[in-house]
C-alpha cells in the first residue's frame, strides 16, 4: 500500500476550492465506496456479535483498517475528520496504518483457514504475523529506511496468496472462497505497491481500480464468511447426530446387559 504524505491532502483541499463536475463526481464514487465498506463492516460485526467467531472479529477489523487507510489517503480524514495537528501525527504513524489492516487479514486467514493443520507453512505465518508488528515499531522509531517500509507487507500479502492457493489445493473448501478475492487485492496491492514506487501511476492509468478491488474483495469475503455459518451449522447437526446414535447403542448395549 502506498504510503502517506501531504501532497495528496493539499492538492485535495484546494479542489474543493472550485467544485467542478469532474470533482463533484469523484467525491460521489468516493462517497459511495466509503458507505458500502462501512456497511460490510458493520454487517460482519453484527454477525461476529451472533456467532462469536473470532474470524469475523479480524475481517471487521481489516475492513475498518482499509477504510482509515483511504479516508486518510484520498483526504477525506483532513478535510472532515482531523485538524492540520492532527493529521500530521496521522502521516507520521503511516506504518501502522498501512500494516494494521493487513496484520488482521493475515489473523483472519490463519483462523478461517485452520492453518494449524499445515504445520510448517503455520509455522511460516506465525513468523510474519510476529514480523509485522516489530517493522511497524521499526518505522516509528526510524526514517532512514522508510522508502522499504512496504517490502514486509507485500511479502506477507503474497505469501497469504500462496498459503491459500495451498489449501485450496489440499482440497480445504474455505479456501475456494476468498482465493478470487486474495487474486484481487492482491494485484491491487502490487498496483498501489508501484504506484509508490513511482514506477506505474495507478491513479493516472486506471482511477478507482483501487476503491472498486476492494469493494469487490469485501463482498467475496463475505460470501466467503457467510457460507462458513453453513459449514458451522452442518458440522454441528453431523456432531448431535453422531450423539445421538452413540446415545442410541449405549441405551440398547444397556438393555442388553
Amino acid at each position: 500500500m502506498r504510503a502517506l504524505n501531504d501532497e495528496p491532502f493539499e492538492i485535495l483541499a484546494l479542489s474543493f476550492l472550485i467544485p467542478p463536475y469532474k470533482e463533484v463526481k469523484h467525491q460521489i464514487i468516493l462517497s459511495l465506496f466509503f458507505g458500502a465498506m462501512l456497511i460490510l463492516g458493520v454487517y460482519n460485526l453484527f454477525i461476529f456479535f451472533f456467532t462469536k467467531d473470532i474470524s469475523y472479529l479480524y475481517y471487521v477489523l481489516y475492513i475498518f483498517g482499509i477504510l482509515f487507510h483511504q479516508l486518510a489517503y484520498v483526504g477525506f480524514a483532513k478535510l472532515y475528520i482531523f485538524d492540520t495537528e492532527n493529521m500530521i501525527r496521522v502521516i507520521k504513524s503511516a506504518s501502522i496504518i498501512v500494516a494494521a489492516p493487513v496484520l488482521a487479514l493475515g489473523l483472519f486467514t490463519k483462523n478461517f483457514l485452520k492453518t494449524k493443520q499445515y504445520k510448517i507453512h503455520n509455522i511460516i505465518l506465525d513468523i510474519f504475523l510476529v514480523l509485522i508488528p516489530v517493522s511497524i515499531l521499526f518505522f516509528l522509531l526510524t526514517e532512514s529506511f522508510d522508502k522499504y517500509r512496504n517490502v514486509i507487507t507485500m511479502l506477507f500479502l503474497v505469501y497469504l496468496m500462496y498459503i491459500t492457493l495451498y489449501a485450496a489445493l489440499k482440497k480445504n473448501k474455505q479456501a475456494y472462497f476468498i482465493l478470487f478475492a486474495w487474486t484481487i487485492f492482491l494485484t491491487t496491492g502490487m498496483l498501489m505497491f508501484l504506484s509508490s514506487a513511482g514506477i506505474f501511476d495507478i491513479f493516472e492509468h486506471i482511477p478507482y481500480l483501487i476503491e472498486i478491488s476492494f469493494v469487490s474483495e469485501a463482498l467475496v469475503f463475505s460470501v466467503a464468511l457467510a457460507n462458513r455459518i453453513n459449514s458451522l451449522q452442518e458440522e454441528k447437526e453431523i456432531a448431535n447426530q453422531k450423539l445421538l446414535i452413540q446415545q442410541q447403542n449405549e441405551t440398547q448395549r444397556l438393555a442388553k446387559k
